[in-house]
């Protein structure tokens, strides 16, 4: 048997002189890990919760498609006061931030590996609030979907003379945000179907341009209704946002090479 096998002997002098004994085994494909089952519970709030305000409130019914069929009117309506109460807007940030970061939560677990999560966290940890990785990008994106939208309806409300009520300018900002939902809704069921990637990558991408776009949206909406001085409104408001996002994506996607690569290499992990 040594003749014929000559590292047999070797593996006999491994087994009596080593304390842990090693046995070669074959090869066997880990399993993959089941998916966590936040994205699905997400989506069971945010489509349970409007529902429900949808049933409760008349004036969000007849809002909720004149915004769509009639958007000329939804806006007189908005100026008119018609909606006076800004519990819905807050409603709809609410379900959006939740709807958003359940979608970049599956991009994460799509595209990382624990392993991958766990090597961002150690080059940045100033990013990651708790342990888990795959869970602090959740808490995350849910921190910044709220704070975003409470300092663009503060400065979008400043600039507007017209509107003296908070409520008005959180209903332009807050309505266009709900074409999110059906993008996040598809991109969670094919996470959870397990489909493809780059499917969930793409609706990802869109639903953050909507979500960037939100704020020119309004914009538009609120110097629509303005008597005067709606260029100086649109410079304020869109001219000024616009070239801060076109300056914070030159940084982040030109000026950053480091930042990618990690990102990069931490993907084939």
């Amino acid at each position: 048997m040594v003749q014929n096998h000559p590292r047999f002997k070797e593996s006999l002098q491994s087994l009596t002189s080593k304390s842990a004994t090693v046995f070669p085994l074959p090869h066997e494909e880990i399993p993959s890990p089941n998916p966590s089952p936040l994205p699905a519970l997400i989506l069971l709030i945010v489509w349970g919760s409007l529902a429900f305000h949808y049933h409760m409130s008349p004036l969000y019914r007849k809002s909720l498609f004149r915004y769509i069929t009639s958007h000329i009117f939804f806006l007189e309506d908005v100026y008119h006061q018609q909606i006076r109460s800004p519990i819905p807007s807050a409603i709809i940030i609410i379900q959006h931030a939740l709807m958003i970061s359940a979608v970049l939560f599956c991009l994460s677990s799509s595209l990382w590996s624990s392993l991958g999560l766990e090597s961002l966290r150690l080059h940045y940890p100033e990013f990651f609030i708790i342990g888990n990785a795959k869970y602090n990008i959740f808490i995350l994106t849910l921190s910044v979907a709220l704070i975003l939208p409470a300092i663009s309806i503060a400065w979008l409300s400043f600039f507007h003379k017209s509107f003296r009520s908070m409520a008005k300018m959180m209903t332009l900002y807050a309505w266009p945000l709900q074409f999110n939902f059906a993008l996040g809704t598809l991109a969670i069921v094919i996470y959870l179907a397990g489909g493809p990637s780059y499917l969930v990558v793409l609706l990802a991408k869109v639903m953050i341009l909507l979500f960037a776009g939100s704020f020119i949206i309004a914009s538009l909406d609120g110097a629509h209704i303005m008597s005067t001085d709606q260029p100086r409104y649109l410079g304020l408001t869109t001219g000024i946002y616009t070239v801060l996002l076109l300056v914070a994506l030159s940084f982040f996607f030109w000026l950053n090479d480091p930042f990618w690569q990690t990102i990069a290499l931490s993907q084939q992990l």
